[in-house]
């Protein structure tokens, strides 16, 4: 019976998992389109109306969009003090009403919560491993730059450029 419950919990987190990945993976490209269209329109409106009027209108513009999503989230009502302590103590009397009167048993439980939670590794971790060996270079360059960037100058202080005459 434990052992059930136990590739069911794990069928579950799998599954859970899975969909995560796929959902982020999805996303990426998405987010790497909105950067290089904002640049896009950026520099369109830079070209148009100077950079000063170009960068003021890209400020608007994304005060704009922050306004309409922070509107949007503020819309959905919000749960009151009161619903939260009422679901809080039905949640407490549940819990209390399911524990088992047997240590074993909770025992096996934790058990239970453990592989279930040491099941997500081998799943992430083969995705991990690809996405990091597909940008190792991307990842090198990174690392690169942050270790050039942190060093200090030759006089051991913060580095200097000397100004143009």
């Amino acid at each position: 019976m434990i052992q059930a419950i136990f590739r069911r919990a794990e069928a579950t987190v799998d599954h859970a998992v899975g969909s995560l990945l796929a959902r982020v993976l999805v996303a990426i490209p998405f987010l790497v389109a909105a950067g290089f269209a904002t640049a896009a329109g950026a520099y369109y409106i830079t070209s148009a109306y100077g950079p000063q009027a170009g960068n003021l209108v890209m400020a608007v513009t994304f005060a704009v969009i922050g306004l309409i999503v922070w509107a949007i989230v503020a819309s959905r009502p919000a749960p009151s003090l009161l619903e939260d302590a009422h679901d809080a103590t039905i949640k407490d009397e549940a819990r209390k009403a399911a524990q088992p009167a047997d240590p074993v048993l909770a025992q096996a439980d934790r058990e239970m919560m453990m592989a279930a939670l040491t099941s997500l590794g081998p799943l992430a971790l083969p995705t991990i491993g690809r996405l990091v060996a597909k940008n190792l270079p991307l990842i090198a360059a990174i690392g690169a730059a942050a270790f050039i960037l942190t060093q200090p100058g030759e006089d051991g202080g913060a580095p200097t450029v000397d100004p143009a005459e």
